[in-house]
């Protein structure tokens, strides 16, 4: 059973988080974000920050078998790619639903057994909903149906989010298990553009039914999903696009005034041809 827990939880949280949706968390009235953008370096893009803790109740006291976990990190785009550029290809690669039903494991198993997405419903401006039943490749084979919601906001902030609509339950001889109650399972994740990348927050959350002792390592997936992401954003970046030499102050005044020669044979050449005339008028005479 522990194995079962552990692994249901953690490949759920990770097609919650290559899933495809999301609700945002900063609703806005259309105007454009004042938070000023920032250049990225592949150095600080590296490794994203990731804190672990048990989540707590409303008189602040932990909730036995959960867990919560945070992370932030960005991406750096191709050389020349703008930040929007950046986004517009996550959010198509989060989108692409039958795509994310291919997914793979860490050992390059597949992760489902079934994957059956439900129709849309709305838009990305009014939120885009979607529900997928799922039968994990496992053992046991664990089920259940993932709502997924995703919005873009006006100034340009990509989000979402994931929750188990339905328990997580598997069969174990001739019982049927619950691992996961509706709900139990979420994952937010939330994008902005920068000067020449992404930053990406996110959060997962979890609460076993058995195996309580693993939430910690159950929920560690947020980082999961920004492994996968950044993965595949570096298969689908662009060319890196040469950067232009800047021309400097006294190129150009070389290029704008003439030289020294240029001035010379100017002149020697309006010698010549005054010296010509000259000639023809003493021939004249």
């Amino acid at each position: 059973m522990r194995k079962l827990a552990c692994l249901a939880a953690l490949s759920l949280a990770i097609t919650a988080v290559v899933a495809c949706t999301s609700v945002s968390s900063d609703e806005d009235d259309g105007t454009t974000s004042t938070d000023a953008l920032t250049s990225l370096t592949a150095a600080q893009c590296k490794t994203p920050a990731v804190q672990t803790s048990p989540k707590k109740d409303s008189a602040g006291n932990p909730i036995a078998g959960s867990a919560h976990t945070t992370l932030s990190g960005c991406v750096v785009g191709s050389q020349g790619e703008t930040g929007d550029a950046v986004r517009a290809r996550l959010t198509a690669l989060l989108g692409d639903t039958p795509r994310l039903g291919t997914v793979k494991n860490a050992q390059g198993a597949p992760v489902f057994n079934q994957f059956t997405p439900a129709a849309r419903h709305g838009t990305l401006a009014t939120s885009l909903t979607q529900d997928i039943d799922v039968t994990l490749a496992m053992d046991h084979s664990p089920y259940t149906k993932l709502h997924t919601v995703q919005k873009q906001t006006p100034s340009g902030t990509y989000s979402l989010s994931i929750v188990n609509a339905t328990v997580v339950q598997a069969s174990v001889f001739f019982f049927t298990v619950t691992v996961v109650n509706p709900g139990n399972l979420s994952l937010i994740l939330e994008v902005k553009s920068q000067l020449n990348g992404i930053t990406i927050t996110g959060a997962s959350d979890i609460i076993l039914e058995q195996e309580q002792d693993q939430a910690a390592s159950a929920s560690v997936l947020v980082s999961d999903l920004f492994r996968w992401l950044t993965t595949e954003l570096a298969r689908s970046a662009p060319p890196a696009r040469p950067i232009p030499t800047p021309v400097s102050d006294a190129s150009a005044d070389r290029d704008a005034t003439p030289s020294v020669n240029d001035a010379s044979s100017s002149v020697d050449g309006g010698a010549h041809s005054g010296s010509g005339a000259v000639a023809d008028t003493g021939t004249h005479d």
